[in-house]
């Protein structure tokens, strides 16, 4: 048990992962907890999950605004990786089988990146303070948060 704050949470198979932040209202912690087994695992200290945090079958990803990048970690622990730097004020990040989709306050774009990195595209410019994303079988969809509208393109 952390004194941490929890912030997020994720499930994927019997695995149970939650962010949570510190003290000083940026880093904070990774933790996991295996249903099967019932057993609390701290992975990692002094990031900062602020601006989203998902779980996929391979990797645990998050925006960490203190790194201005998104970084990524296998789910059973291990190496830390940035899978794309110089990201600054990330609102929030989602992902489709294939791709990471995050929008980005600083230029006011939604962008999408291949989960290994190796490319990466604007596909809408123009958002007002473009924040929470997420993504349908064949849409993503965000909040333009400045004036409350919600956008959508097709995958």
């Amino acid at each position: 048990r952390s004194s941490e704050t929890p912030l997020q949470i994720a499930a994927f198979d019997n695995m149970v992962y939650w962010s949570t932040i510190g003290d000083d209202g940026v880093t904070g912690s990774l933790f996991s907890y295996s249903l099967d087994k019932g057993e609390t695992t701290q992975m990692m200290s002094g990031f900062d999950f602020n601006a989203g945090f998902m779980v996929d079958d391979g990797r645990i990803m998050w925006a960490d605004s203190s790194q201005r990048a998104i970084m990524k970690m296998d789910r059973s622990g291990g190496e830390i990786e940035i899978v794309a730097p110089r990201q600054y004020a990330i609102g929030d990040i989602a992902q489709s089988r294939f791709d990471l989709y995050f929008s980005s306050k600083a230029d006011n774009t939604v962008q999408r990146l291949t989960k290994n990195g190796e490319l990466q595209e604007v596909i809408a410019i123009g958002q007002q303070d473009p924040g929470e994303i997420m993504v349908t079988e064949d849409r993503v969809f965000w909040f333009n948060e400045s004036n409350g509208t919600i956008m959508y393109l097709p995958l």
